[in-house]
């Protein structure tokens, strides 16, 4: 049986190569690192970012009372517990073969606008159930279950949706 043209054979042609593919002089080299901080930076920043705005509403939790500080940090730990447990020790969840990367941006991207939009209308109507703590730790668990299960690219997609998502809240919020 043939196989389809780009699968497991090698072809004839010949292959060109970007200008940044085939020269190993400094100066061309410099942009691929330079595109490797960046998306290390934007994996950072996405982390750093949810993780600071769950810590951020922990610590204000504790300082209204120790009880509330208490359920909210329960509150963040559970998602994280559960998803982890979930993830490594369970074979439920098991992502496709392939997922387009600009599929990834979108959904992460529109999730975090939401996630921001929704926790913003939480607190501010004065409810004393951490849901906010909850969705906040969902996203950062939800981001780490992932990062080993699908490629750099994917990820890095990922990275950027949810700062997508929070710089259009904090653009068109008003504070």
């Amino acid at each position: 049986m043939a196989k389809p043209n780009g699968v497991g054979r090698r072809s004839n042609k010949l292959r060109r190569n970007r200008p940044d593919e085939t020269s190993t002089n400094g100066h061309h080299e410099r942009p691929r690192l330079l595109l490797r901080v960046l998306s290390f930076l934007a994996i950072a920043l996405c982390i750093g970012v949810i993780a600071g705005f769950l810590i951020n509403f922990i610590v204000q939790a504790f300082s209204i009372s120790l009880g509330q500080g208490i359920q909210s940090l329960c509150a963040g730990a559970l998602p994280l517990i559960v998803i982890s447990y979930v993830t490594y020790f369970t074979p439920l969840l098991q992502p496709p073969r392939i997922i387009p990367t600009f599929n990834i941006y979108v959904v992460f991207a529109l999730w975090t606008l939401m996630l921001f939009i929704v926790s913003a209308l939480w607190r501010n109507s004065g409810n004393d159930i951490p849901i906010a703590e909850m969705l906040f730790s969902f996203t950062l668990s939800i981001i780490l279950a992932i990062s080993n299960r699908i490629s750099f690219e994917a990820f890095l997609a990922c990275a950027y949706g949810v700062l997508t998502g929070f710089l259009l809240y904090v653009t068109f919020s008003s504070w």
